[in-house]
């Protein structure tokens, strides 16, 4: 077997390298990947004496390390005992499973000593930032404390359901799983897995929430349905991990849907295991798919997927006398019971104050929202409408999705008149963010009305 050198990439755009086995013509990147190892070993590695290695040694992790003796690299061990437990209570396994458990890691800032001390084993494929197995991993130093422990987190993810479940199933759920599992809080010298980032400010290095947003415009946009069959060469760029993150953060923290996803963990070997998850959820499929673009669109760090969640009702057909429907503040996106004709023009009109602002002092809003906050370009509890159509697209195959309504609505305010180009249910919300329903109160009261059936009355009068 012919040794080699891997070009990847890491998280800051500083190259890297790691010996392994040839796959391959590699000599047109040899060049690049010499000039990324120098860059990478300067700006990251802060290795300790010259081909020398410490070891760092827990009950489950011992760490072999090339970098200096620094508090936030030697407590790593700690931060990985404390992830066993709470990964067992995550997956609700017996809690002395894998009591014995320890993963042998190599912490890298330079990955040309390990290969050459015989630590990289010639048979790993190319990796990006880490790589594991049951009982091994290997992750490359970062510049930022709490990426260089998430990214251990992550790879120790892998080892436990590789050491407990032989297995962690398809790319989007096993690197997802390894992202959700991986985010964490750590103060005081206590360890908070999962959450879900409150501020980019502390999660330096992460940066998934940011991956996703810069794609949503792109022509390949994933949806959740192409996030599935999506191949494990994709991980080898930092956006697969950001919509794997998305995906897997919106499931388990979904209401809805977090029962069906949290019993997945033990299908992980199944190799029908998406079409298990759709069957799982069942004939409300066709509304996880919609409803997880609507959340990457709106994805905002703190998202409150508990009171954003949609609450999803088909509707019916408008009575001749109008009808009047109650909106939540606290809420996103909420089935007015009302289905909309294609072509036909409906009035709505709003009327009530509710609390966009806890304060103090607490801000009141009515249906036309407060000027001096905006959120998205429009005043923040301004209320807003979407069509979520009946079709999954319409005949013309280049027209919007099902869910196109949700990502551009309409400005609905005090009063405003609606004319749909394809019949669907009405949503209705107050303009907010999602990090930041908690504090609101209240409700509004919309009337709509068809706006033909007023014209017809006033020509029989």
């Amino acid at each position: 077997m012919v040794k080699a050198v891997y070009c990847v990439r890491s998280t800051n755009g500083v190259g890297r390298c790691v010996a392994g086995v040839r796959r391959g013509r590699v000599q047109a990147c040899v060049l690049r990947c010499l000039l990324a190892w120098f860059v990478g070993c300067t700006a990251l590695a802060v290795p300790a004496e010259a081909q020398k290695f410490r070891e760092l040694t827990g009950r489950h992790l011992k760490l072999v390390t090339d970098l200096a003796e620094n508090p936030d690299v030697d407590v790593l061990p700690a931060v990985f005992d404390q992830a066993v437990p709470l990964w067992r209570a995550y997956f609700g396994v017996d809690e002395h499973a894998l009591a014995d458990w320890q993963v042998s890691g190599c912490l890298m800032g330079d990955g040309r000593l390990f290969g050459e001390a015989g630590l990289v084993p010639p048979d790993l494929p190319p990796f990006l930032n880490g790589y594991a197995r049951a009982d091994r991993l290997w992750v490359f130093n970062q510049p930022s404390d709490y990426y260089r422990r998430h990214l251990l987190l992550h790879e120790g993810v892998h080892a436990f359901m590789l050491a407990y479940w032989h297995g962690y199933g398809p790319p989007w759920f096993a690197e997802g799983m390894a992202e959700l599992l991986a985010t964490h809080s750590w103060e005081d010298g206590k360890l908070a897995l999962p959450v879900f980032p409150t501020a980019r400010e502390p999660f330096a290095g992460w940066g998934r929430i940011k991956l996703v947003r810069d794609d949503l415009t792109s022509p390949d946009c994933p949806t959740f349905e192409t996030l599935l069959v999506q191949p494990a060469g994709d991980f080898l760029q930092n956006r697969a991990y950001g919509w794997a993150w998305a995906a897997c953060a919106f499931l388990d923290g979904h209401p809805r849907w977090q029962q069906p996803f949290r019993e997945m963990a033990k299908h992980v070997r199944l190799r029908r295991f998406n079409q298990r998850l759709q069957a799982a959820v069942g004939e409300a499929w066709p509304e996880l798919v919609d409803e997880f673009s609507v959340f990457a669109w709106e994805l905002e760090y703190g998202h409150d997927l508990e009171r954003w969640a949609i609450v999803f009702a088909p509707g019916e057909a408008l009575p001749e006398g109008g009808r009047s429907v109650r909106v939540r503040a606290d809420r996103s996106w909420q089935s007015s019971g009302i289905r909309l004709q294609a072509g036909e023009t409906y009035r709505l009109k709003a009327t009530g104050r509710y609390q966009v602002v806890g304060g103090p002092p607490a801000w009141h809003a009515e249906a036309n929202g407060v000027s001096i906050r905006y959120y998205r370009g429009r005043p923040l509890g301004m209320l807003l409408a979407a069509v979520r159509f009946d079709a999954e697209r319409p005949s013309d195959t280049q027209g919007p999705a099902r869910h196109a309504g949700f990502l551009s609505p309409s400005a609905v305010g005090l009063e405003t008149t609606l004319t749909p180009n394809q019949t669907g249910t009405l949503y209705l919300k107050v303009n907010d963010s999602p990090a930041e329903l908690r504090d609101n109160q209240g409700a509004l009261e919309v009337q709509i009305e068809r706006v033909l059936a007023e014209h017809e009355a006033q020509r029989r009068q």
